[in-house]
């Protein structure tokens, strides 16, 4: 199983999201955040999951450079 983590795109609200929903007045383009605008198409790291019970790692550096830069970007990550 791969597991790829990838930044969010679309503007969320902690309160408000749901599988369906960004936000109460913004629908995820596919449900779960799937869609090619709610978050990157291409992942900003993968790992190959081997085996259970282990610890993975993701390099962010470049991600988390990026939102000092520019904090409005900041939606996040999911891993899929």
């Amino acid at each position: 199983m791969t597991i790829k983590l990838r930044p969010v795109l679309k503007p969320w609200q902690l309160r408000e999201a749901t599988w369906l929903r960004a936000n109460a007045g913004l629908p995820w383009q596919t449900p779960g955040a799937r869609g090619d605008s709610d978050r990157r198409v291409e992942p900003l790291a993968e790992v190959e999951l081997d085996g259970r019970g282990l610890w993975l790692t993701f390099d962010v550096t470049v991600l988390v450079r990026a939102w000092l830069a520019a904090p409005a970007d900041n939606q996040g990550v999911v891993i899929t």
